[in-house]
Order: structure tokens, then C-alpha cells, then sequence
């Protein structure tokens, strides 16, 4: 009622199992393009609104997100931005 998103108890499982998860693939290396664009999935940016920030095609974008996901071992772009704020490379 006040624009806050509700997350089901069982998506916050799933995302804190992940987040222990990504801790351990801290290390993991990504691209410089990569990190632009998983700085962007963590603020909630779609792909359409990432391809005009940095000026690329959105399959492109769609394409380093599914890269992103395979090194991150993430399923969807909940998992990268969780990844991304457990790892410290973006604050929430």
C-alpha cells in the first residue's frame, strides 16, 4: 500500500541460501561490461533500460546476463543483484 514490495517467505529462503552461496564465489571474475551491467540488475534496471544506458543492442545485454548468471552460478536476476550486494561489488 505504500509502494514496498512484498517477497514471499519462501523466495527470502531460496535468497539467503543463495547469498550463503555467493560468499563462497567472491572471487569469481567477471568483465568490466559485465560489472556495468550487474551494478544495473541490482538496481532493478531491465534489459531495454540497460542496452540504452550503455549504448548496446538489448540481446547484447541479454547475452553478458546469462554469462553473468553461469559464472555467478545464479538462476535469474534475483540471484545476480543478491550476489552482487553479498559480495559488496553494489550496495543494496
Amino acid at each position: 500500500m505504500n509502494g514496498d514490495v512484498l517477497i514471499s517467505p519462501q523466495l527470502t529462503v531460496r535468497l539467503l541460501r543463495q547469498r550463503e552461496q555467493s560468499r563462497e564465489t567472491s572471487t569469481v571474475v567477471l568483465t568490466e561490461r559485465e560489472d556495468e551491467i550487474v551494478a544495473r540488475v541490482a538496481q532493478g534496471r531491465t534489459n531495454a533500460e540497460i542496452a540504452a544506458e550503455l549504448f548496446l543492442s538489448p540481446g547484447t545485454v541479454k547475452n553478458h546476463v546469462a554469462s553473468i548468471q553461469r559464472k555467478v552460478g545464479a538462476g535469474n536476476r534475483v540471484a545476480i543483484a543478491a550476489w552482487a550486494w553479498a559480495t559488496g561489488r553494489v550496495e543494496p
